[in-house]
């Protein structure tokens, strides 16, 4: 799999497969930032289940650093692509969101995005959501949601795969789904991606799967 040929990419990690997830994510936005543009790639979604706010908190300044990246690629190039990085902390409780952040067109009900404003959750400066960082906490991600997610937003999106002398007729050519971390999240995964209608793949052109899992 050529994951920089798809029209998006869904990174999806559990504990430390992050590793593996950033890995993408930091050769996709060099890639997209550095002459020919060969980056088909407009979309990267990163996400990624940790138990502990304490594990996120030790990877905040490498998910900023990568973010800016991400900004300087789309204002170096027309053709940078677009990252957000979405973390859900399943051991701590949830709160009452008091409002929406996500990369998605328009909310949806299964994402509980929480204000990094309030006191009570915080575990990053403030404004970080507004970057490309959505922290969710006491919930575990809703794969199903986020595939769909994904397909709508590249439907919709223009790639431009004539200026950036790719083949395709300007029509979505895919979306890579790369998931590791534990056999579960692997077996939810690709049970979402076998679960899609075939209706929304013809729509985006298909959807692959790449496979990474380790035991607990």
């Amino acid at each position: 799999m050529i994951i920089q040929s798809f029209s998006s990419v869904l990174l999806i990690a559990g504990g430390s497969g992050i590793t593996y997830a950033l890995g993408i994510a930091h050769d996709l936005i060099l890639k997209a930032s550095l002459p020919p543009y060969n980056v088909r790639a407009r979309s990267v979604n990163m996400v990624w289940a940790t138990k502990t706010k304490e594990a996120v908190e030790g990877l905040l300044p490498t998910f900023q650093k990568l973010i800016d990246s991400g900004h300087k690629a789309e204002q170096d190039s027309p053709y940078g692509t677009t990252l957000r990085i979405h973390v859900y902390v399943t051991r701590q409780p949830a709160v009452r969101p008091r409002r929406f952040s996500s990369i998605f067109p328009a909310p949806h009900e299964h994402y509980n995005v929480v204000d990094l404003n309030d006191s009570r959750v915080s575990v990053a400066p403030e404004g970080l959501t507004e970057s490309g960082i959505d922290i969710k906490y006491g919930l575990r991600p809703d794969l199903d949601a986020l595939l769909s997610d994904t397909v709508e937003l590249t439907t919709k999106l223009d790639t431009g795969n004539c200026q950036r002398g790719l083949s395709g007729d300007g029509k979505p050519q895919g979306i890579a789904v790369a998931v590791c971390g534990p056999d579960a999240l692997v077996v939810r995964t690709r049970e979402a991606v076998r679960s899609m209608a075939q209706s929304k793949l013809s729509r985006v052109g298909g959807i692959e799967l790449l496979e990474e899992s380790f035991c607990h």
